[in-house]
């Protein structure tokens, strides 16, 4: 049970693999997580399952008083998709994961 959670996106999260990543995502988070980072910087493909997933985290943490952070590349396709359908002013995000 960790208060905070960084975890890597798979490089393509297609409606395939999209359950598997929401598994994963729930298997780890556990019942404690209070923030959770994605890492999505290497992934290259996002499909509205994928959004689907975040979309769903970003509900559920932020309900319990907790905080979904994203981490994408600032020049990769999944920026540019969410940026273009909104998405990016849903979540807090950043170009790279740094720690103090």
């Amino acid at each position: 049970m960790a208060e905070r959670l960084v975890m890597t996106a798979p490089q393509v999260v297609n409606p395939e693999r999209a359950f598997e990543f929401q598994e994963n995502l729930d298997r780890e988070m556990g019942e404690g997580c209070q923030d959770l980072i994605i890492d999505l910087s290497g992934t290259t493909y996002l499909s509205s399952a994928g959004h689907r997933v975040l979309a769903g985290l970003h509900e559920r943490i932020t309900n319990d008083g907790g905080s979904l952070t994203l981490v994408i590349s600032e020049t990769g396709s999944v920026r540019r998709i969410m940026n273009l359908t909104g998405a990016l002013m849903l979540y807090q995000y950043f170009h790279e994961v740094k720690f103090k």
